[in-house]
């Protein structure tokens, strides 16, 4: 005869990883939202996006690839730029500090380089 305890474990288990996926589901249709909110129709993006569940998680993988590669192309930029305000700063301690913006910059620039490599794609053209 089966224990009370291994039965309801029997009930108990499904529910917890049937909980699992719908948490995801929610958090993927939350970044959906956020996603969609600053489209310029806001409907039509969140119907595109939700039209294939199945497909949501490459959409939303796809979505990343394409942040990752313009932050790539923003961020030398904006490193060059802070080449050039240092250039002018006299004061010691904002000097410090500006560096140190830089240094936070090379980093990022960094971690974006790896995340393109880990993603397995050399470049995405967002022209």
């Amino acid at each position: 005869m089966a224990s009370p305890i291994s039965c309801l474990s029997i009930l108990i288990i499904p529910l917890l990883v049937t909980s699992l996926f719908y948490d995801v589901s929610n958090a993927d249709q939350s970044l959906v939202e956020k996603v969609c909110t600053a489209s310029m129709d806001r409907d039509y993006c969140r119907s595109v996006l939700l039209s294939d569940p199945e497909g949501l998680t490459n959409v939303l993988y796809r979505l990343g690839l394409v942040a990752t590669s313009a932050s790539l192309k923003i961020i030398p930029g904006v490193n060059g730029e802070i080449g050039n305000v240092l250039i002018g700063i006299k004061d010691s301690d904002t000097r410090n500090r500006v560096q140190g913006c830089q240094t936070d910059i090379d980093s990022i620039n960094e971690d974006m380089r790896q995340a393109n490599t880990y993603a397995g794609v050399t470049s995405i053209n967002i022209d």
